[in-house]
């Protein structure tokens, strides 16, 4: 499933301020879903309040192993 948001409000509620995220044109979202299999889409999912968020220590780390 590939997870929307219909704004960055909506996400950072569901999944916290620290979340990464792209923006991407919806033909090629549609792409790169075709490409994975992917063939489900929801809209502005909520996440269990015990779900794992990003948090500043996260991505520190990712930076760093992009270095």
């Amino acid at each position: 499933m590939l997870p929307v948001f219909t704004s960055t409000e909506r996400l950072v509620a569901a999944l916290g301020p620290l979340q990464p995220w792209a923006q991407l044109p919806l033909a090629r979202a549609s792409e790169l879903m075709g490409e994975a299999g992917v063939d489900l889409v929801v809209v502005d999912p909520t996440a269990d309040d015990d779900a794992t968020r990003w948090q500043q220590g996260d991505i520190e780390a990712l930076l760093r192993s992009q270095e």
